[in-house]
């Protein structure tokens, strides 16, 4: 079973740190977060490429290619809403935060919850 936890990393982080988190966690996504371990926002395969397209070094931060408008849910949401929101918006992924705005799990749209 993929564990959701190997999506995690520091905005801190560089592109090639990035790319790796993507290979181990095999989940398509990084959930990426702050020193206080808050969530700030995804980055996907696609973004990735696109920072490298606009110039963007394997050894330099993260920070420019972070989606800090990402959909996020919150752990009482039910599944039929969390489905639904996911259909519409055409996201495979959504985080899961508690109120301290802390990522607490991950939902696939055609997976079990990580």
């Amino acid at each position: 079973m993929k564990n959701w936890k190997k999506t995690l990393l520091r905005e801190s982080s560089t592109l090639r740190e990035a790319i790796k988190c993507l290979n181990a966690s095999g989940l398509q996504i990084i959930l990426v977060i702050n020193k206080e371990k808050k969530f700030i926002g995804t980055i996907t395969d696609g973004d990735i490429r696109r920072g490298q397209l606009s110039g963007l070094n394997i050894n330099q931060s993260i920070k420019t290619i972070i989606n800090k408008k990402a959909f996020f849910v919150r752990p009482k949401t039910r599944n039929s809403e969390i489905n639904r929101m996911m259909e519409i918006n055409y996201i495979n992924q959504l985080p899961i935060l508690n109120n301290d705005h802390k990522v607490v799990g991950l939902k696939m749209l055609k997976e079990k919850d990580f």
